[in-house]
């Protein structure tokens, strides 16, 4: 699956895969049900003299088109000085905000 991700990557798309598999191994019929092949036929073959049931499986890419992209927001010119840069007067911020206020407590007494 990563050397057909790569030739998409690559702009060389592969759609559709087919491949022929055993009814004995389940183990393959078991993945390429998780990869998304669908059986398209079962037929009987004979394979060194005996007669073996074939899975005929494809898979199909979904044709996609990339979303149309929308320019962002533009960031300020990092070599605009900061007090003339949008939004920034130059001025040091009010601070971090004042501690909230507790009651004092007692100090603990030891028995």
């Amino acid at each position: 699956m990563k050397y057909i991700d790569a030739l998409r990557d690559q702009g060389r798309a592969i759609t559709v895969m087919e491949a022929e598999v055993l009814d004995a191994n389940e183990g393959v019929r078991s993945f390429n049900r998780r990869q998304g092949f669908l059986d398209v036929e079962t037929y009987e073959r004979d394979i060194d003299g005996t007669p073996t049931l074939v899975h005929h499986v494809r898979r199909t890419r979904p044709v996609t088109t990339p979303a149309p992209t929308t320019p962002g927001p533009t960031a300020p010119d990092p070599t605009t000085p900061r007090s003339t840069a949008p939004g920034l007067t130059g001025q040091p911020g009010p601070g971090p905000a004042p501690a909230a206020r507790t009651a004092p407590t007692a100090p603990c007494q030891e028995k």
